[in-house]
């Protein structure tokens, strides 16, 4: 369980993992921190702050947090749904990319009070909300949640008219999933109050399959603490001993000791680092070998999957189809561009592909006979003064059948 660094209850079901307790004595892990460019180093947790600290064979080394992409523990445990987890009702997603399985407890027009954990609670005001999911809904429902949430990042940083901005209400009527556009007025403990075509509506909990917010005022932490349970925390790491990692929380203002042994991941956010998937191309190219014309997909497949690479999966990423061309205007703003590339695993050992990155029409990188099944390839290279930026995807042996591939979190390093 956590232990509160200051005067907040203990936070239990987040972190579900037998025998914590004793884990406060137990010795410093052994850590997997991964660099900015993929490098990864692996030693014994000396400190965390002000830099990360580890011992290593040749002595100590220390990583300032500017230059750290993820944390892991050797032997972090994979994540399990929070709805098994924890048997709760909802899952929120914060604007601070908090995730947080619980149950609502009191609202009104301006927010709700929100109650996780073993009684821990909070009060989140809607524009704190991204989404919120009923982990009980059909699998109709949940679909078409995630469904609305992929179309909404298809399109990163694009605005919508102040007219067409609309809160979401996923609910389902026997066997069919209505998508009611709308307003959300109140979030109430057994139900929700729904503004749709000018008249409110009470919607029972029971009903949604959940609920999206228009505009949450999205907020940045330097850190996401992501717990074995499939929750998440953001925050900032503030320090650790004995077997803990201390987190100040970004929404409840608190700071929180939580142990190693509830830890999969931390993921840090560095002013030296744009995800790829995040800005506009300067432009696409597509050469079809026969008569199907594909698009590039962002953060999925072209089928909508999740990105998965030699088994590991990818939130982020681009996908493409063969013969295809992205391209990026940088000017000559950023120092290298990163990214894990190959054939896609749901293609199984199908599919063969050039891979190709070009700085300013020079090959910087290429990659030639790439086939499915193949192991990814991890690619770094020095982009400093490049102007143009390009990601190719080529035919290479079997005409274009199955030559769809991605670039795992292709990121640009300043």
């Amino acid at each position: 369980m956590f232990q509160q660094a200051s005067r907040s209850a203990v936070l239990v079901a987040l972190l579900f993992a037998a025998g914590i307790a004793a884990i406060a004595h137990a010795r410093q892990p052994t850590l997997e921190v991964m660099r900015l460019d993929g490098q990864t180093e692996v030693g014994s947790l000396v400190r965390l702050v002000p830099e990360v600290s580890l011992e290593v064979a040749g002595g100590v080394i220390s990583l300032p947090w500017s230059e750290i992409l993820a944390i892991r523990p050797s032997d972090a445990n994979p994540s399990s749904q929070p709805s098994t987890a924890n048997q709760q009702p909802l899952q929120a997603t914060l604007a601070d990319g908090s995730v947080l399985a619980g149950e609502v407890t009191t609202g009104d027009q301006y927010g709700f009070s929100f109650r996780f954990g073993e009684g821990e609670e909070c009060r989140l005001e809607l524009s704190q909300v991204c989404v919120i999911r009923v982990l009980s809904a059909s699998a109709a429902a949940e679909q078409k949640v995630s469904e609305l949430l992929r179309l909404q990042n298809d399109q990163p940083g694009a605005e919508p008219a102040e007219d067409h901005v609309t809160d979401v209400a996923v609910v389902a009527r026997g066997s069919e999933v209505l998508v009611l556009n709308g307003r959300i007025l109140e979030v109430q403990p057994q139900q929700v109050a729904f503004e749709w075509k000018g008249t409110q509506r009470p919607i029972p909990w029971n009903r949604l399959g959940g609920l999206i917010f228009a505009r949450p005022e999205l907020r940045r932490a330097p850190c996401i603490v992501r717990l074995n349970t499939g929750d998440a925390i953001a925050g900032q790491v503030v320090g650790g001993a004995s077997g803990v990692l201390r987190l100040r929380m970004a929404v409840l203002e608190r700071e929180l000791d939580i142990p190693w042994a509830s830890v999969e991941r931390v993921d840090c956010r560095s002013e030296r680092l744009v995800v790829l998937s995040d800005l506009q191309p300067a432009r696409y190219e597509f050469e079809p070998f026969f008569d199907k014309n594909w698009n590039y997909a962002v953060d999925r497949t072209l089928t909508g999957r999740q990105i998965r690479l030699g088994g590991r999966a990818f939130a982020r990423g681009l996908s493409m189809h063969s013969r295809a061309r992205l391209v990026y205007q940088l000017d000559g703003q950023f120092e290298r561009f990163a990214a894990t590339a190959g054939i896609l695993d749901e293609m199984g050992g199908r599919g063969c592909v050039a891979l190709r990155v070009r700085g300013d029409g020079r090959v910087l990188w290429s990659a030639t006979a790439v086939r499915g099944g193949d192991p990814p390839r991890d690619v770094s290279v020095d982009i400093a003064g490049v102007r143009e930026l390009s990601l190719e995807v080529d035919y290479d042996a079997d005409l274009d059948l199955s030559d769809q591939a991605a670039w795992g979190f292709a990121r640009l390093i300043r």
